[in-house]
This record gives C-alpha cells, structure tokens and sequence, in this order.
C-alpha cells in the first residue's frame, strides 16, 4: 500500500515540478521592453494586472497545491499505518526535521566563520 502512495505522489509531484519549470521559464521569457511598459503604466497610475503579478499569483497557487499534496500524502500514510506506528512516524520525522535544521545552522556558522 506504501508503494502504491508512493508512486502516486511522485506523478503528482512531476506534475508540480513540470508546472513550477514552465512558471520559471515564463519570468525568465518575459521581455525588458515589457517591464519597461509596466513601469510607465505604474507612474501613470494604472490599475492593469502586471504580468509578473500573474506569474507571482500562479507560484503562490503552485506552493498551495504542493501544501496539499504534503498533507494528503501524510494523511494517507497515516490511514496505512497503525496507530503506534503512525505516533513512531510522526516523531521520528521530527527528529529528521530538527538535525536537519541543526546542520543547517552548524553549516552557516563555519562558512560564516571561514568568510571572516
């Protein structure tokens, strides 16, 4: 049952990845003489929806459905396991979650260390 979900949610996932390229190659394809244009509307006092306002509301929607498909994945996981073993998943995902953080922070401080 693990696997089934697990494949699920990778297809779900390129979905996601393969949606997020297509918004990163939108900002990078928009033109500067467009921006340009933004910027004259702006002064004008234009209430026209820019288009990069569009493409920061559509990652915004991207992260909110990637949200979803965390917590649906981690409710179903839940709905497999038992009980004792949901309570071991849950902890033990919080301990990854906590080192994790503390190498991060351990990693920040020696390359600020190594900077200075």
């Amino acid at each position: 049952m693990i696997d089934k979900l697990q494949r699920q949610i990778i297809i779900e996932e390129n979905k996601l990845s393969s949606r997020l390229a297509s918004l990163q190659e939108d900002v990078v394809d928009q033109p500067i003489a467009m921006a340009a244009k933004i910027c004259d509307r702006i002064e004008q006092g234009e209430s026209e929806k820019e288009p990069l306002n569009k493409l920061g509301e559509d990652m915004a929607n991207l992260l909110e459905e990637a949200d979803e498909l965390r917590m649906k994945s981690l409710k179903e996981i839940l709905g497999i396991l038992t009980p004792i073993q949901g309570v071991e998943y849950l902890a033990a995902a919080k301990r990854i979650r906590l080192c994790l953080q503390q190498w991060g922070k351990k990693r920040e401080q020696e390359h600020n260390s190594n900077s200075n």
